[in-house]
């Protein structure tokens, strides 16, 4: 199984992000705020300079994160992703070679509708119609504070889609930090959905209090047992490092060999 990481945990520039990617081994990356924009908020010299990336030195982009759907069900901009947000990204992925467009499941808000759960599933089909006419995939991320903060939560809302190209980011890491024991009880709600994962860790704060985010192993997703289940139901290619703690380039690289190690123990060396 390949190794990819989130080029701004390393660095904003992606050109130095890539660089030290590929002195740790790894040559697939996924593509969220680059220089001072995030996707798809750029400029046609910064989409060459992305590709010539690729063309010089072998790289691939595995994914967009354009925060597709990170504000609530009512806000205006709901509206505005689906019909220029997404469309955008869409653009951009097919330039890049991307397969995987990244979206969340809306804040909860004091505003939202009754039938909140039944509008936001109708988005995301939506959603994933306008993707797959591209030839790509949806993936819902979970996100503490949302409608789809957990295992639980996301894949009920992704068969409630019912689109066969809206599929599951699975991120242990922010289900923990939702509450859900992520291993084995979320990736059991979302096995079979899942079609990209994010790999963090995540260490509560004393007394249930705010946590923070911590390498692999240091936090409460057991990273040992999710990745050997990913790795023995085949359910992605390589796996996302999403560092988000700091010093980057350091916790990076960290990362990096932690989530190694738990490869190489269940035979599947990156």
């Amino acid at each position: 199984m390949r190794l990819a990481i989130v080029t701004d945990e390393i660095a904003p520039d992606p050109a130095r992000a890539i660089r030290l990617g590929l002195q740790w081994g790894i040559r697939d990356f996924e593509l969220r705020k680059v220089w001072d924009r995030r996707v798809p908020d750029l400029e046609r010299p910064d989409l060459e300079r992305l590709l010539s990336f690729r063309a010089d030195e072998g790289v691939r982009y595995t994914a967009l994160s354009p925060g597709l759907f990170k504000q609530p069900l009512q806000h205006p901009d709901t509206r505005r992703d689906l019909t220029e947000r997404l469309p955008r990204t869409l653009e951009m992925a097919t330039l890049l070679g991307v397969e995987k467009i990244i979206a969340f499941g809306f804040p909860r808000a004091s505003d939202d509708p009754p039938d909140a759960p039944e509008a936001i599933a109708s988005h995301l089909r939506q959603a994933a119609e306008l993707t797959a006419s591209a030839g790509l995939l949806l993936c819902l991320e979970p996100e503490r504070g949302f409608w789809c903060s957990t295992g639980a939560e996301s894949a009920r809302t992704v068969r409630a889609a019912g689109h066969p190209a809206l599929r599951i980011n699975w991120d242990p890491g922010n289900c923990a930090a939702a509450g859900e024991r992520p291993y084995p009880d979320g990736y059991e709600a979302v096995r079979g959905l899942v079609a990209h994962v994010h790999v963090k860790d995540y260490r509560p704060g004393a007394g249930g209090g705010l946590g923070r985010w911590v390498a692999p192993g240091d936090g409460v997703v057991d990273w040992q047992g999710q990745i050997a289940a990913l790795v023995a139901d085949g359910a992605v290619p390589y796996l996302t490092i999403e560092t988000h703690f700091g010093p980057a380039i350091e916790a990076s690289r960290l990362c990096v060999e932690r989530v190694r190690a738990y490869l190489r123990a269940c035979g599947a060396a990156a």
